[in-house]
């Protein structure tokens, strides 16, 4: 249950951000970014098909 498979995890929001593996959160601070492996309990899960394109993406290193 990380951020890398939830729903909050905004990568689109900030690319700069996202093209160090960081992404802000929709539940939090627009300032506050997070690691993929970042785990907390507000955790709800994405979609499948959004889950497999963030392990693709983040396979390749962000890019």
């Amino acid at each position: 249950m990380t951020c890398a498979t939830c729903i909050h995890w905004a990568l689109r929001q900030h690319r700069e951000m996202a093209k160090q593996g960081m992404a802000a959160c929709s539940l939090g601070k627009a300032w506050t970014f997070f690691p993929p492996q970042h785990a907390c309990a507000k955790h709800t899960p994405a979609p499948a098909n959004i889950q497999a394109d963030r392990e693709r993406w983040l396979q390749k290193g962000g890019r």
